[in-house]
């Protein structure tokens, strides 16, 4: 008897984790994948094993990661030191 119950639920089991939710609806509303979406999913996925660093690359590289995001920091903290100057305390 425990075997009976074990295979059934075993069986039920299996068959309900066989569905597919699309985005979370049930497969009973019949939603299709957009295939340009789908192309560009696995064409972002490949992306990393396609891309190489050269030394030409490099100093677009530095720019991009270094001198941008500093030059945002300094511009940013210029601002807020000239628009809220600190409060001499005793």
């Amino acid at each position: 008897m425990i075997c009976s119950r074990a295979s059934t639920h075993a069986a039920v089991h299996f068959y309900f984790a066989s569905r597919r939710h699309m985005g979370g609806f049930p497969s009973s509303m019949k939603i299709k994948k957009n295939m340009v979406l789908e192309e560009w999913n696995g064409k972002r996925e490949m992306t990393e094993k396609t891309w190489e660093l050269n030394f030409s690359d490099l100093p677009m590289a530095f720019i991009t990661m270094f001198l941008f995001p500093f030059g945002v920091y300094a511009s940013t903290r210029a601002e807020l030191k000239t628009r809220f100057p600190r409060k001499e305390t005793i």
